[in-house]
């Protein structure tokens, strides 16, 4: 960006697109240098973004997850394993494509993401929605008062399809079962 923005500001605008990971959104042990790497990525893109938007310039990242290149070869060498072991990470059953992540730039670049600035999109196969899934299902709270348990009980009533009257009082029961 360096070279980039000064160019774009005399010509009037343009887009940016930095490449982070999906190491930017989450972590994982053993390589938190390369981590820290993807966060500083995107938070360098939305800075970026918040001071040159107005001049017309777009800035923007991909977050792409395991993606058939030489980078995942030598990683999958150093940990003795076959590039495709790693279609298991991601829910659509295979690893993504080059052409993938440079259609999810293209379009960060083009007309049709005119009103795109700031943001980090993910190309990932689902590789984060376990990890999601798996920090909801093990997130547990124990509510200290009524209205918090009322909150939470109406909250499992919507999810259930249930109408939810969110003045009703809480009883006994439903506290206790909060």
């Amino acid at each position: 960006m360096k070279y980039e923005i000064p160019r774009m500001l005399k010509q009037g605008g343009g887009a940016i697109v930095n490449c982070s990971s999906v190491a930017g959104l989450i972590g994982f042990p053993g390589v938190a240098i390369y981590i820290a790497s993807k966060h500083a990525v995107i938070g360098l893109t939305k800075t970026a973004a918040l001071e040159y938007s107005a001049q017309g310039i777009r800035i923007n990242a991909v977050n792409p997850a395991v993606i058939d290149t030489e980078m995942v070869d030598r990683f999958a060498d150093g940990l003795n394993m076959k590039k495709d072991d790693f279609s298991t990470l991601h829910p659509i059953g295979r690893i993504g494509r080059v052409d993938e992540v440079a259609n999810a730039v293209l379009w960060l670049c083009s007309g049709k993401a005119s009103f795109v600035t700031g943001h980090s999109l993910i190309v990932d196969g689902g590789f984060t929605c376990p990890v999601m899934q798996q920090r909801f299902e093990s997130f547990q709270v124990r509510f200290a008062t009524p209205t918090t348990a009322m909150t939470h009980i109406a909250i499992q009533e919507a999810l259930n399809g249930k109408p939810v009257d969110w003045m009703e009082k809480v009883s006994e029961e439903q506290y206790k079962r909060s």
